[in-house]
């Protein structure tokens, strides 16, 4: 009743985010947990069933609390990327700026709703005229976080940095992001080109997803089962040797 109750005093609500409805699954968890609590005594084997199913429950339970947690450390220095981006383009154009900045990228979440929404009006919270988000389809955290790789350059574009987070017991998918102070980089197919190791099978990437962030200009791609690298090569063209 009370489970009835709670979620009924929002049926007046023009919208109902899910996590509203926390404490109406509180209230019918308990309920369900006295049921089952005197069924126990009634059917016999039913205990070590619930006992099962339980435990079953709390290792999904954990290991979607971990790559929530995970998940969100990496969304953190997205936000700290983003937010310089804003002031370094505020200070640049002033408070009439129309500025652009990557969507937030979840990393291997169990459940695509334990993705907050970042639905906010930043343009008015950080007082410029207009803020456009870009759907993104890699991590460009690792602008802070990952390694630094050596480069063989075989294109125009100076200054060129690659970045790399490879894949890991947490997450399946790895990262490589190219930096360039150079903005051609936007009319243009450029590719990462590297080898694994123990194998002469040389791996072509596609670099996609264009951004600008305070001044430097950045491509990346996701790739699954990414392994740890030392050395890539940036070309405009797919084959060849390393």
């Amino acid at each position: 009743f009370v489970f009835i109750l709670s979620f009924s005093v929002m049926v007046a609500a023009p919208y109902i985010p899910p996590r509203a409805f926390n404490g109406s699954l509180i209230f019918l968890l308990l309920a369900i947990s006295f049921i089952l609590d005197y069924s126990m005594f009634e059917i016999k084997g039913l205990k070590i069933v619930l006992i099962i199913l339980v435990f079953a429950i709390e290792i999904l339970f954990i290991k979607s609390s971990f790559l929530v947690f995970s998940s969100y450390k990496r969304v953190a220095d997205q936000a700290a990327i983003r937010n310089s981006h804003i002031n370094y383009e505020k200070l640049k154009k002033g408070k009439d700026a129309i500025i652009s900045i990557p969507d937030f990228y979840f990393v291997n979440l169990v459940k695509d709703r334990d993705a907050f929404e970042g639905t906010m009006n930043y343009a008015s919270y950080f007082g410029v005229r207009k803020i456009n988000t870009k759907v993104m389809d890699y991590d460009y955290s690792i602008i802070k976080t990952g390694k630094e790789l050596n480069v063989i350059n075989e294109t125009n574009h100076d200054n060129v940095r690659v970045y790399i987070c490879p894949a890991s017991l947490i997450s399946k998918n790895g990262t490589l992001l190219l930096e360039c102070t150079d903005r051609r980089v936007l009319k243009e197919k450029l590719y990462l080109q590297y080898y694994n190791r123990n194998s002469d099978i040389l791996n072509n990437i596609e670099l996609n997803g264009y951004i600008e962030l305070n001044g430097k200009h950045y491509l990346g791609a996701t790739i699954k089962n990414l392994e740890d690298l030392d050395n890539v090569r940036l070309t405009t063209f797919v084959g060849g040797k390393i």
